[in-house]
């Protein structure tokens, strides 16, 4: 998981219980986050209370950044693509960290993979074209890669989404605060012509009730359509 959703553990309650009666064997659900961000809680549980009856489901947890230091003294390499993800402020040095970590792999396959996956991870964080630039020198090794091209373009696209979504909630907190997490839920569903709207009408609103009218708008022009 990229960012902590409650109902996403819900979801894995519900599918390790059906694939446990499908399969007619034990099935066990791994979490792993594979990003820090802003978020401070990682939940690992799911749990049901009714009437003084609990219910509770737990998961193991895997909070990748904190593998970090075995992944930089070679223990990990295949990891290494990920290494952008575990700071606060990703750097170029960091994906250059990575492809060197990614060159000791001696596999031709595995090590054109890992790049592929370095690529778009960075993409996440980096516009196209420093992205294009650090990874100029492995084009050859990046072609041994089935899915680059596939990989490249939805790292392009999240990416984007990503970032102006980011750029959003960090305008919104400075200019009404902290949005809540139902709020930040509407704006991440938002279609990508939406948020280029919600990037510019952003900065006209003076309170949370703005921001609440603009998303209700946008529902209804949504239904009309």
């Amino acid at each position: 998981m990229v960012r902590p959703e409650l109902k996403q553990l819900q979801n894995f309650h519900v599918k390790n219980g059906l694939l446990t009666g499908s399969l007619r064997q034990p099935v066990a659900t791994v979490i792993v986050y594979l990003e820090r961000g802003r978020y401070r809680n990682f939940p690992d549980e799911y749990s049901v209370r009714l009437d003084g009856v609990v219910t509770v489901t737990r998961f193991t947890r895997i909070l990748l950044w904190e593998y970090a230091e075995r992944i930089r003294n070679g223990e990990l390499k295949e990891l290494a693509p990920l290494l952008v993800l575990f700071s606060e402020q990703p750097s170029t040095e960091i994906i250059i960290e990575e492809m060197k970590l990614i060159n000791e792999v001696k596999e031709v396959r595995e090590r054109s993979d890992l790049l592929a996956l370095a690529a778009m991870v960075a993409f996440r964080k980096f516009r196209r074209n420093l992205v294009e630039k650090l990874f100029y020198k492995e084009h050859e090794m990046l072609k041994e890669s089935n899915f680059i091209q596939e990989w490249i373009k939805e790292g392009r696209e999240e990416g984007w989404r990503e970032g102006r979504i980011t750029t959003i909630l960090t305008l919104l907190e400075q200019v009404l605060g902290r949005v809540s997490s139902e709020l930040e839920q509407k704006i991440r569903r938002l279609s990508d012509r939406e948020i280029k709207k919600l990037t510019k009408d952003l900065l006209d609103m003076k309170n949370v009730g703005d921001l609440e009218e603009w998303l209700e708008i946008q529902n209804k022009n949504n239904q009309k359509n």
